[in-house]
Parts: C-alpha cells; structure tokens; sequence
C-alpha cells in the first residue's frame, strides 16, 4: 500500500539564528497516526557547526550547535512512521535557516 502522508512539523518557520551564537529548536510532528521512526536530511544542508538530532520515543527532533557561516541554507526534512496495523506516513518538509553576523 502507498504511503499516507502525515501532519506538518512545528515551526512551520525556523527562527533566525546567529554566527558563532548557540542555536537550539525542536521540531515537533503531529496528527501521526503510528510513532514517528526517524527525522532526516535527505536534501541540502544545515550549516556548518549545527547538526539534527532525531529524538527517540518522541515525535520530532533538534537542531542545535552553534553556526559557523552566515549565509541562507536550504535543506528538506525527511519524516516517516512506523507502520504496523496501518500504512506507514512520510512527510517532506523543506525550511530555509538564516544565520546572521
């Protein structure tokens, strides 16, 4: 069976965040209907110094570190669930980070 496509992730927007300053944002998925089973980046990339940390046993994931370049930098996030009475759910989301001086 195709997969069905789950709820949007929180923010819908990524906060601003600043060179050499830490940065630190939980992404949140809702209206899943099995857990969520990981939380990548399959295009672009977070900035230099920050990395995505999927958190077990909870539906969503962190950014944090603290950025190396200023600049806007692209990247989608991958979001599946675990499919087990029902069909698995993915999500795409693509967001745009600015780091500032």
């Amino acid at each position: 069976p195709a997969l069905e496509r789950t709820g949007m992730p929180e923010p819908e927007v990524l906060p601003d965040a600043r060179q050499g300053v830490q940065y630190e944002i939980e992404i949140q998925v809702s209206q899943n209907v099995t857990p969520v089973g990981d939380i990548t980046i399959i295009q672009g990339a977070l900035p230099d110094g920050l990395a995505l940390e999927f958190v077990k046993d909870t539906a969503g994931a962190k950014i944090s570190g603290i950025p190396q370049k200023t600049g806007a930098f692209s990247f989608t996030l991958n979001v599946w669930c675990l499919g087990t009475m029902v069909g698995g759910q993915i999500l795409e989301k693509e967001y745009q980070l600015v780091v500032g001086p």
